[in-house]
């Protein structure tokens, strides 16, 4: 569910799960490195080739070190257990993942990454 959908309670909680594997994630200098070389405006080639490059920088550090964390992301915005999100199809886990995606969602994580970086 997207932040901007959940009432008081719900979002509490959400956030409350969300704080120590989005910690991790932004603490890990090889994880905030390879997402600032993601993001570098300055890019050359397609869309294909643009995105291709942004996945091959991010995703082994996601789904390498942090994957427990990314499934402890997942769990806290689904209201799934992280059991439950471990053991589903990957599609579903991204689907379900694309679908709580908001804007309060990035702010949050854009929220996290200065705290950490200020640490």
């Amino acid at each position: 569910m997207k932040l901007s959908e959940m009432d008081t309670r719900q979002m509490a909680e959400a956030l409350c799960k969300l704080t120590e594997p989005i910690g991790n994630m932004v603490a890990d200098k090889a994880c905030t490195d390879a997402l600032a070389k993601a993001l570098q405006r300055d890019q050359q080639g397609t869309i294909g080739e643009q995105l291709a490059h942004a996945a091959k920088a991010v995703l082994p550090q996601l789904l390498g070190p942090h994957l427990d964390d990314l499934i402890a992301v997942a769990a806290a915005l689904t209201g799934k257990t992280a059991e439950q999100v471990a053991a589903q199809r990957g599609t579903e886990t991204i689907r379900d993942l694309m679908d709580c995606f908001d804007k309060e969602l990035v702010d949050f994580f854009r929220s996290s990454a200065r705290t950490a970086s200020k640490a």
